[in-house]
């Protein structure tokens, strides 16, 4: 029986006491000067997809279904990579397989 292959990752959103702030290093006197990044993008016309834990846990629980609805569909069937040479010397042929014939390894 064909099984899902598609691990699905939990997103966490970060959680920080300074989310905007970073550090600025002089390369000429390696000086570090701390500043607070605002963001100033000028007039919205359209707002975008947030990149957030929610959203991409959204789109893994679609990928996930997706995938599982594909190797549902395939029934019985498996998958095998073999060089051309491991292939010949099989002999008896699944037929629930789909050999997949990849490069010798040198």
């Amino acid at each position: 029986m064909a099984t899902n292959a598609y691990v699905s990752k939990t997103w966490k959103n970060t959680v920080a006491q300074y989310p905007n702030r970073r550090t600025i290093t002089n390369i000429a006197d390696n000086t570090e000067t701390t500043v607070d990044v605002v963001r100033s993008v000028g007039t919205v016309s359209q707002e975008g997809d947030a990149w957030n834990a929610s959203n991409m846990n959204d789109m893994e629980g679609r990928i996930n279904t997706a995938f599982a609805t594909a190797f549902g569909q395939l029934g019985d069937l498996s998958f095998v990579a073999l060089t051309q040479t491991e292939y010949n010397n099989l002999g008896v042929y699944d037929p629930n397989t789909i050999y997949i014939i990849k490069e010798d390894e040198e």
